[in-house]
């Protein structure tokens, strides 16, 4: 499926808020980064962070090219151009088109963003543990496991461990050489 990553505006907030319908989804997609339920006004704080001098993130939806439809939402965060370094959060994508090679692409579109457009050298990731298609997903773009966090966070009564993850710079442009060239 092709994907194409553009700027999350206020348009996009309605829709964005109807994929989080539970606390374990606004966790699972926010971290700490937002309560539950989602309110508007949150949202519209958090889009206008997009635009901060120096930038700190770039949030954006995937839309599906062929049909004009958004399926996800993504977020280059922590942007730190002296250690040319960031994160990938709030991964999201929509309930309805999930399993459908969305993330993947998703992922492969930020890691051009990240390490050809914005020169960035490392980039990295948490995922909870028990988020099986998340990290298979992230270790199919090149992603490795660098870290594990027992009760990293906490839901209800539970505690969510998670997994620290990360792509050098040369460690996806080896890959990029890779697929051009038909290698496993």
């Amino acid at each position: 499926m092709q994907i194409e990553l553009l700027p999350f505006t206020p348009d996009d907030i309605e829709r964005l808020s109807s994929w989080i319908r539970t606390e374990d989804d606004m966790v699972q997609w926010s971290g700490p980064y937002f309560k539950f339920p989602l309110q508007h006004q949150d949202l519209l704080d958090y889009q206008h962070t997009n635009q901060m001098t120096p930038a700190i993130r770039q949030i954006f939806k995937a839309v599906q090219q062929d049909t004009g439809i958004v399926v996800g939402h993504i977020e280059l965060n922590d942007l730190d151009f002296n250690f040319r370094s960031a994160s990938i959060s709030r991964v999201l994508v929509n309930p309805e088109y999930r399993g459908m090679g969305i993330c993947l692409a998703m992922i492969n579109a930020i890691l051009i963003i990240a390490f050809d457009q914005l020169h960035l050298h490392r980039l990295s990731l948490r995922v909870y543990d028990f988020n099986r298609p998340a990290i298979r997903c992230y270790e199919r773009a090149g992603f490795r496991r660098e870290g594990f966090f027992r009760h990293f966070s906490r839901v209800g009564d539970q505690w969510w461990d998670s997994w620290s993850m990360a792509i050098l710079e040369d460690e996806w442009r080896a890959l990029q050489t890779h697929s051009v060239q038909g290698l496993p």
